[in-house]
C-alpha cells in the first residue's frame, strides 16, 4: 500500500478493480469502507476532490499518485489553480514548496482532471478527508466509536442478509423459497445450539481456513480433511472426498431407518429438502454439525461415531417423552 500512500489510500476516491493488493483482507475491507460511505453520505464526497488514486482522474488509463505532491500538501483539485494558467500556477506551486516535479507533469495532471471536478463549490466545505456528511451531522470514522457504525448500518437491517443472496444465485432460487429455507429452522430442531449452527451456515458467517487464511488466522487455505482443495463452506460440508464417502453412508443409513432412497444433492445438504421431511431434514443437520465438530478436533469424520451420537440423542428423547407421558 506504500505506492499508494499507505493510510492515505483510505480517504482517496478509488476504485478497487483498479489495484492489484496481494492481501484479501485489505482489499476487501477497503472495499466494505467504499460501499459504506458511498451508502450513507448525503452530499458528494471530499474523497471525489482529492487528486490521487482518484478513479475519475486518469493518466495512459491508471490513477495516479506522487508523494512529492502529496509531501507538498498538494491533495484536491482546486489546489491545482485553474483559475490561473498552467505555468503561473506551475511557479506557484514550486515557491510553495512542490518539489521533484517539472512542469509537464504539473500541466499533465492538471488536464487528466474532468472539467466537473475542477471548479467545485464543494471544496470549501470544511469536512476532513476521511468524514462525510449525513443529513446535518458530519460522519468522522476516526472518533466514531462502533456504536455510531451500528446506528447507520440498523437502518439497512430491511435489506436481504448476504447468505440470503447467496443462497439465491447459488441455488438458482427465488426470495419466497429462500425466505421458507430460513424459517425451516423453527420446524427443523427446537435445540438452540443446532438452530443456532445452521442458521451460521444459512447466512454464509462460517469460517472455513478460505476465510481464515484471509485475514492471516491460519497460513493454509487448503481442506482440513482432504489437504488438497480449497476449504471452502461447499467444499467442507460436501464436495470434500472424505465427506462424499460420509454422505452416501448417511444415505444407506437413511434407507434402511425410513425405507426410502434418497440421493443428496449439494443443495439438499446445505439448506436441507424443501418439501416437508423434518425427520431427514434434522439428521442433515446433524450430521454437518458432525462434520464441523470433526474439523475443529481435525479428525476425519466417522459414520459409526456420528450414528452413536444420533443413537444418544434417541434415547434421550424417548427417555424425556416416556418420563413426561409424552
Amino acid at each position: 500500500m506504500e505506492n499508494y500512500g499507505g493510510t492515505f489510500f483510505v480517504s482517496c476516491n478509488y476504485n478497487m478493480r483498479d489495484y492489484n493488493i496481494n492481501s484479501s483482507f485489505y482489499s476487501e475491507l477497503l472495499q466494505w469502507w467504499d460501499d459504506f460511505r458511498n451508502a450513507f453520505s448525503t452530499l458528494p464526497l471530499t474523497a471525489e476532490n482529492i487528486i490521487w488514486n482518484n478513479k475519475l482522474i486518469k493518466i495512459d488509463g491508471k490513477s495516479i499518485y506522487y508523494h512529492n505532491y502529496v509531501k507538498a500538501g498538494i491533495l484536491l483539485t482546486d489546489q491545482m489553480q485553474f483559475d490561473k494558467g498552467s505555468l503561473e500556477s506551475y511557479n506557484i506551486a514550486t515557491n510553495s514548496g512542490l518539489k521533484q516535479s517539472n512542469f509537464l507533469t504539473w500541466a499533465g495532471i492538471r488536464s487528466a482532471i474532468p472539467g466537473h471536478l475542477k471548479f467545485l463549490e464543494d471544496n470549501s466545505r470544511k469536512t476532513g478527508l476521511l468524514e462525510f456528511c449525513c443529513g446535518e451531522k458530519v460522519f468522522d470514522p476516526v472518533l466514531c466509536k462502533s456504536k455510531q457504525f451500528y446506528e447507520f448500518l440498523i437502518t439497512k437491517k430491511g435489506i436481504v442478509s448476504r447468505g440470503f443472496t447467496k443462497l439465491k444465485n447459488d441455488f438458482d432460487l427465488d426470495d419466497i423459497t429462500v425466505s421458507k429455507v430460513f424459517l425451516n429452522l423453527l420446524s427443523v430442531s427446537s435445540e438452540t445450539f443446532i438452530r443456532s449452527f445452521q442458521l451460521k451456515l444459512l447466512d454464509d458467517i462460517v469460517f472455513t481456513n478460505n476465510r481464515l487464511a484471509k485475514i492471516g488466522y491460519v497460513l493454509h487455505d487448503t481442506c482440513t480433511f482432504c489437504k488438497v482443495e480449497i476449504e471452502t463452506i461447499y467444499h467442507l460440508f460436501y464436495e470434500c472426498p472424505f465427506n462424499l464417502s460420509f454422505w452416501e453412508n448417511f444415505e444407506n443409513f437413511w434407507f434402511v431407518l425410513s425405507g426410502k432412497k434418497e440421493k443428496l444433492t449439494l443443495q439438499d445438504v446445505y439448506i436441507g429438502k424443501l418439501e416437508k421431511c423434518e425427520l431427514l431434514n434434522y439428521l442433515i443437520t446433524l450430521e454437518k454439525l458432525h462434520i464441523w465438530q470433526s474439523r475443529k478436533q481435525d479428525k476425519i469424520p466417522e459414520c459409526e461415531v456420528f450414528l452413536k451420537q444420533v443413537d444418544v440423542k434417541y434415547r434421550t428423547e424417548k427417555y424425556v417423552a416416556v418420563k413426561n407421558n409424552a
